[in-house]
């Protein structure tokens, strides 16, 4: 009986050092990501003009990213962006996103199709992870829209 209680107790203290190590990665991750953030952000006030072949500007650190990995985001969101074939962003979200994961507020506009459920569903994910959101903390973001139609395609992006 006495070896039971020793086996459980190193079942116990194993789970627990892999936990710390969890949460360990995990604030790692978070202190590289908000670096980025820090780093990578645009000016506030800064809007990208597009132009078809990303010649605008000359400056690198003002031209747009042009890939989703570029970004500043978790590798969880980056893993499911690419599961569901989303790899280049659309000039909208080039615009909008960087300044959004920065917490700004943003007016965007763009035809249909062009990709702005993503610029505000990224950010929304983002941030509820890097503020270490979880379900005992209730209702983490609440997104209103206005028909039906777009309710579903916000609904099956997280499908």
């Amino acid at each position: 009986m006495e070896t039971h209680k020793k086996h459980q107790r190193n079942i116990s203290k194993n789970r627990d050092a892999k936990n710390d190590l969890k949460k360990e990665r995990f604030e790692e991750d978070l202190m590289k990501l908000e670096e980025r953030l820090k780093n990578e952000t645009p000016p506030s006030g800064y809007v990208y003009k597009y132009d078809p072949n990303d010649k605008l500007e000359t400056d690198p650190s003002k031209k747009p990213k042009v890939f989703f990995k570029d970004l500043a985001i978790s590798y969880k969101t980056l893993k499911g962006l690419t599961e569901s074939k989303f790899v280049k962003m659309t000039p909208i979200q080039r615009s909008v996103i960087p300044h959004a994961l920065a917490n700004r507020e943003i007016i965007g506009a763009s035809k249909t199709g062009s990709g702005k459920t993503l610029c505000y569903i990224i950010p929304v994910l983002e941030i509820l992870y890097r503020s270490r959101w979880s379900k005992l903390d209730g209702l983490g973001a609440l997104i209103i829209v206005p028909t039906r139609e777009l309710a579903l395609q916000v609904v099956f992006l997280f499908i």
